[in-house]
């Protein structure tokens, strides 16, 4: 008799548990609808570069844009890789690329490699040579330094390299 008051008395009202699914589906369709929306605006990390090894020239485009690119150059040569049109030349010859954060040169990236680490940097401008992996490997693992945590046998040697040019250079600690 005690648990079955017990029980009554701990039971939520149906109304309540209808407005906590009614806000959780709410608040994930908006969730949802957000993270499908443009709302990065230009130039968020949502654009697709495309590099021409014609005319070494390149573009930035919005995701859509760049499916509507990869689809027409897919029906312009079927069976091979498609190559996005370029706006400069008109020749179909332009791949994903990058756009070098610091000097706004565009390049294509080479193919990945098999392994774990590769042996260079993938994302090396080859205009000024800044690599967003490099800034990210030797800030982190200047940060294990600071720690006592870096263990140099680890890494490979081109990332051991660009630890000890910074340190030499006198980045500091990672912070920047």
């Amino acid at each position: 008799m005690i648990g079955t008051i017990r029980d009554s008395l701990n039971q939520a009202p149906p109304w309540v548990t209808y407005a906590i699914v009614g806000v959780v589906l709410v608040l994930a369709i908006g969730v949802i609808a957000y993270q499908m929306s443009d709302s990065g605006g230009p130039g968020s990390t949502s654009d697709k570069h495309f590099y021409c090894a014609d005319c070494d020239s390149g573009y930035t485009v919005s995701p859509e844009e760049a499916r509507e690119l990869l689809r027409a150059a897919a029906k312009a040569n079927p069976g091979t890789r498609p190559l996005a049109k370029c706006t400069k030349c008109g020749k179909f010859t332009c791949v994903i690329g990058k756009k070098c954060p610091k000097c706004n040169a565009y390049f294509a990236m080479p193919e990945k490699s098999g392994s774990l680490f590769p042996d260079s940097w993938r994302d090396e401008c080859p205009k000024c040579g800044y690599s967003e992996q490099r800034e990210r490997a030797v800030k982190a693992a200047l940060k294990q330094k600071a720690e006592g945590k870096y263990d140099p046998d680890k890494v490979p040697e081109f990332i051991r390299e660009a630890v000890e040019d910074a340190e030499a250079e006198g980045e500091g600690g990672g912070d920047k």
